[in-house]
């Protein structure tokens, strides 16, 4: 495992190998070590000894800004303009919500984009070199949003990105360094003298290389990383491709050329300004502006005691008390950032929740709430996100269409949070009178086991999150993605040559002749096979190979196809064999498998863009698909999606089945393709309902819809918090379904005596006489007990109807009987003394009690009487 810190302090002793490019050379550029923290650094200006963190000094552009002024979305136009000049291609966004990765749940980097395939050189990159103005979501940094003036949850971050494979040389550090010095001088107008270079290091998935930051005035304004080696046995080697990784912060550069107090200030101008009207602290502008300054200390995941650092703040502000008067304000910006990053994720298809990365969206929803329900604000969180999305349209216009969505969404997130809220009160109190405190973990389990923040908690109980809580509470809830359970396939085939699949080639074979290459165990392997294995929710085929049946059909790693059959004996290695594939059971399979596709695309078009397929299961009788939505589906809208299903199946629409260059496919379909999932390979088998969806998928599918026949939704459920399963059957499976509901529906009307379609009325008929005579019996059994507990203190009574609602009505009395038994209804036995456990089993009945009460069921109630009858005597 490389050691950062060790990495570090090599790089720097072979600093003339991976720091000491050209370009500083050509432009007189010194190294430096900074005599505060020892960071080595390179500048022009021969009198600076600081290497620039803003530990050493604070911001210097506060008030005081550098260069051309420009806004956020401005200040992306110029660089984009630039980079194009110089050779680079501008490659539109990619999502939010890391669809075609299977280990991160959202976009962190600009490079994660291009991860792992084109980094890697198995894949060309969309374009190369290239420059993408990438959002991306981080959820470490919470608690400093909003005060330290610079962390976000959500930024752009600009990616300058080049590939050089093998002895390709497109571009590599010394024109990267160079590019972005050019474009800090020649656009921004940043005076070369206040440039400062840093010597760095990255490392990452046994990967690292150097890297170069670069700082003005105290402010990072970027990181040009060059990934360069990778780790071996020994040592390290070069990489067979070399990558340049520079993500540059939009941000920064905006606020540099602004110099705004905080940076949310110009990149949330229009929702801070709106925001701005509830709250603005009783400060003097000038502490105000040198709070800002010295902002770039405050880090509460770094700092070993953030507190310490806050008082020394308020110290060298001479203002006591300023954090208490600040907080409201930083918590009105962290309302700000909060709010465009569900609106970026919404947008992309990610909804809050309990699971996977839901957890970080709804941990930033119910800080919204929470904050502004504890200071009362009026806040319109439509016309918050309405202003995000106008501020940002000249960049992501598509924000625009999703901000009805995303209001709609909180909307349900906020009853949910209510909810929880008026459950928490009890639960908060009652673990500080327990424990007398509460520490990190009681803040992690409050708001994992029921939702309360540590802002709700600081209002029941006035007790101070501790430093560091959010970075915990989203520590602890990050979930693995759970990997599918698959059938331990005891047999080694490592060996074997991967199997041709003939089932892709034509899903209709259903015969074929192939050749044993080798039993394992139970398995055989053949050269080729027209049995689908188990894979993307879809059952495997059965059948026969010379006439021996076929139970399972698994694929290995390496693709080789392997069939559990009843009597491996029977086969030999380089035997000629015929496979049967069970026809009936593969096209159903095929009609359930194309019908997925087809419903979600219905249920984008009833319930919104949103709706992602997060799971599905493909038998032969039945299937089901998971869809990701913020609230229980309707029945009226289950009925649309069916509607529309079917008339996806009447247009007989051609579903065509190709191979595609992974990069080519992205850019043509986009990341929607990845509905089940991340998909591994260089390329992809493209399934397209022509006008209908595509998606990438390595199931086998009817070549028209209209071979599907029909399509019956028979249930909804909702399987986890935001994920809604429809279970739907198609083709005969699903005639015969409503074949078997007609005839239950008759026979129903048949017990009624009335026609068909007069059934609904005459059950509601039926049910309301039967509500009467349960509020006759009620009545009847207040009477009865009111008798018992005036005349029956002691006795025993068996009685014609016994329930536990008459039971409780004479527990509730004075007056108690020793034991009543009923000749019908359940529990059936009921008695009222010191040693109630102790006589139910004198009296041989089953059941149980506690303290004086005990109750239980006997199908011989008359004997039970009598027993009592006896013990009492």
């Amino acid at each position: 495992m490389v050691d950062k810190k060790s990495l570090k302090k090599k790089f720097q002793e072979e600093w003339e190998k991976h720091y000491k490019l050209p370009f500083f050379e050509e432009r007189g550029f010194l190294r430096k070590k900074c005599k505060e923290c020892g960071q080595y650094f390179w500048t022009l200006d021969p009198d600076r000894e600081l290497c620039g963190e803003p530990e050493h000094g604070g911001y210097k552009f506060i008030g005081n800004p550098v260069g051309e002024k420009r806004g956020y979305t401005e200040t992306w136009e110029a660089m984009a303009e630039f980079y194009a000049k110089n050779g680079h291609e501008i490659v539109d966004r990619y999502p939010v919500v890391a669809r075609w990765r299977d280990d991160i749940y959202f976009t962190i980097a600009s490079i994660a984009v291009f991860q792992p395939y084109a980094v890697a050189g198995e894949v060309d990159p969309p374009a190369n070199p290239l420059l993408i103005p990438q959002p991306c979501l981080r959820f470490k940094d919470i608690e400093n949003v909003g005060i330290s003036g610079r962390h976000m949850t959500s930024f752009v971050m600009v990616g300058q990105h080049a590939f050089n494979k093998g002895s390709s040389h497109v571009l590599w550090k010394n024109e990267a360094v160079e590019l972005m010095y050019r474009f800090m001088t020649d656009v921004v107008g940043i005076p070369e003298e206040e440039i400062v270079f840093h010597e760095d290091v990255w490392a990452g998935g046994g990967n690292f290389g150097p890297s170069v930051e670069y700082f003005v005035r105290g402010l990072e304004l970027g990181n040009v990383v060059f990934m360069q080696f990778r780790e071996t046995g020994t040592g390290y080697e070069q990489l067979s491709t070399r990558v340049i990784d520079h993500g540059i912060g939009l941000s920064r550069f905006a606020w540099l050329t602004n110099g705004t107090r905080t940076a949310y200030d110009v990149v949330f101008p229009s929702v801070t300004k709106y925001l701005q009207e509830f709250y603005v602290p009783d400060v003097p502008g000038d502490v105000l502006r040198r709070f800002a300054e010295m902002s770039g200390a405050l880090n509460f995941d770094e700092a070993e005691n953030i507190e310490e650092v806050m008082r020394r703040i308020e110290e060298e502000l001479n203002y006591p008390g300023f954090f208490e008067q600040y907080r409201p304000y930083a918590e009105l910006y962290a309302v700000a950032d909060h709010t465009r990053t569900l609106l970026f994720a919404i947008n992309d298809g990610a909804l809050p929740s309990n699971v996977g990365g839901g957890y970080n969206l709804r941990v930033l929803a119910r800080r919204v709430f929470s904050d502004i329900e504890r200071y009362g604000w009026e806040v319109d969180l439509a016309k918050v996100m309405e202003l995000h999305a106008r501020d940002l349209e000249p960049m992501f216009p598509e924000l625009g269409e999703s901000v009805a969505l995303a209001v709609d969404v909180l909307e349900e997130e906020r009853k949910k949070y209510a909810e929880s809220k008026r459950k928490a009160r009890s639960r908060v109190i009652a673990t500080v009178k327990k424990k007398g405190g509460l520490d990190v973990d009681d803040f992690i389990t409050f708001y994992q086991s029921y939702g309360i923040t540590p802002e709700d908690v600081r209002e029941i109980t006035g007790t101070e999150p501790p430093p560091g809580v959010y970075a915990a509470i989203e520590s602890a809830g990050e979930q693995k993605r759970k990997e599918r359970k698959k059938r331990v396939i005891k047999a080694d085939v490592s060996e074997y040559p991967k199997t041709l699949a003939l089932y892709y080639d034509d899903p209709y074979l259903f015969e074929f002749e192939a050749e044993v290459l080798g039993v394992e165990g139970n398995w055989v392997i053949l050269d080729k096979t027209a049995f689908y294995p188990e894979g993307g929710g879809q059952d495997p085929d059965t059948g026969e190979i010379n006439g021996v049946p076929v139970l399972d059909v698994q694929k290995a790693e390496n693709g080789v196809i392997l069939h559990l059959v009843e009597k491996a004996e029977a086969f030999r290695p380089g035997t000629k064999v015929i496979g049967r594939v069970n026809r009936e059971r593969r096209l159903r399979h095929m009609r359930h498998h194309t019908t997925a596709h087809l419903i979600l695309a219905a249920a984008k078009r009833v319930l919104g863009k949103h709706v992602w397929q997060a799971g599905a299961h493909k038998s032969e009788r039945s299937a089901h698909i998971d869809l990701t939505h913020y609230r229980r589906i309707s029945d009226d809208e289950l009925k649309r999606i069916e509607k529309i299903v079917n008339g996806f199946v009447m247009e007989n629409a051609e579903v065509k089945t190709y191979w595609m260059d992974r990069t080519e496919a992205e850019k043509r379909f986009g990341v929607t393709l990845y509905q089940g999932g991340a998909v591994p390979g260089k390329t992809l088998r493209i399934v397209e309902v022509v006008g209908i969806d595509v998606e990438a998928c390595g199931g086998t599918h009817v070549k028209t819809t209209g071979e599907i026949g029909f399509v019956k939704l028979v249930k909804r459920e909702s399987v986890a918090d935001g994920i809604e399963r429809i279970t739907y059957k198609s083709g005969d499976v699903a005639v015969e379904f409503v074949q078997e509901r007609e005839a239950k529906l008759k026979s129903a009307a048949d017990v009624l005596r009335v026609p068909v379609e007069d059934v609904p009325a005459a059950a509601e008929k039926m049910f309301n006489r039967w509500k009467s005579a349960e509020k006759r019996a009620e009545k009847l059994a207040s009477e009865l007990a009111k008798y018992i507990i005036k005349y029956g203190e002691g006795r025993v009574f068996l009685l014609p109807y016994l329930d536990q609602r008459i039971a409780e009505k004479i527990a509730d009395g004075k007056g108690k009987p020793l034991v009543l038994v009923g000749e019908s209804g359940r529990p059936n036995v009921f008695i009222y003394s010191e040693n109630a456990t102790e006589l139910l089993k004198k009296l041989g009945v089953k059941g149980g009690g506690k303290g004086d009460r005990a109750m239980g069921v006997t199908d011989d109630p008359r004997e039970v009487y009598r027993k009592a009858l006896e013990l009492k005597g």
